[in-house]
C-alpha cells in the first residue's frame, strides 16, 4: 500500500484546514486590531500594512504546518484507527492542540515556576487532547458535530489561503529588493 493511498481526500483536508484557518488566522487579526490603535501613533499605513502581511504569511506557514500533523497521522497510523474518522478526529485534536497553544500562549507569564510547570504538565495534556480526538471520533453525536463544524469551516480555507499566499509574495519581494 503506498503512501498516497493513505492521505485522505482533498475534500477532508481541505475541511480541516479550514478549521486550522479560523483559530490561526482569526487569533492573529484580533491581536492585530488590538494593537493597531497603538500602532496608529508612531507607524504610517505602509508599515501597518508590511505588519500585517508578515503576520499572515506566518499563519500560512504555521497553518500548513499544523495541516501536517493530522495528515501524517493517518499515514503513520492504522487506517481504522484514525483516516476512516479524519474530519471529526482531526478536527478535534486541532482545536483542543490549537486552543491549549492559545491557553499557554495567554497564561505563560503568570505560571508559576515557568517553564518547569510548562513542561510537566504537557505529557498530561497530551493524553487528554488525543482521548479527546478518539471521543470525537467514536461518539456519533460528536463526530457528527465536528464534521458539520469542519464542512462550514471550510469557506475560511477560501478565504486566508490566498491572502496567506499574497502576503507570502509580498514578504518573499520585499526580502528580494
Amino acid at each position: 500500500m503506498s503512501i498516497r493511498n493513505r492521505i485522505p481526500p482533498f475534500k477532508q483536508i481541505l475541511a480541516v484546514y479550514g478549521i486550522i484557518t479560523l483559530i490561526v488566522f482569526d487569533w492573529t487579526i484580533i491581536w492585530f486590531y488590538w494593537k493597531l490603535p497603538s500602532w496608529l501613533f508612531f507607524l504610517n499605513l505602509g508599515d501597518i500594512a508590511t505588519v500585517f502581511a508578515y503576520s499572515m504569511a506566518t499563519n500560512l506557514l504555521e497553518s500548513l504546518l499544523v495541516l501536517c500533523i493530522p495528515v501524517a497521522l493517518t499515514i503513520v497510523l492504522p487506517k481504522r484507527w484514525f483516516a476512516d474518522l479524519f474530519v471529526s478526529m482531526a478536527s478535534a485534536l486541532v482545536i483542543a492542540g490549537l486552543g491549549y497553544t492559545i491557553y499557554v500562549a495567554l497564561t505563560v507569564g503568570g505560571l508559576q515556576g515557568y517553564p518547569g510547570a510548562l513542561v510537566h504538565s504537557f505529557p498530561v495534556v497530551a493524553i487528554l487532547i488525543i482521548f479527546f480526538a478518539f471521543l470525537a471520533g467514536r461518539i456519533p453525536i460528536l463526530r457528527k458535530a465536528f464534521e458539520i463544524l469542519a464542512d462550514r469551516a471550510t469557506i475560511f480555507s477560501y478565504i486566508f489561503f490566498p491572502i496567506g499566499i499574497i502576503s507570502l509574495v509580498i514578504v518573499i519581494i520585499r526580502n528580494i529588493f
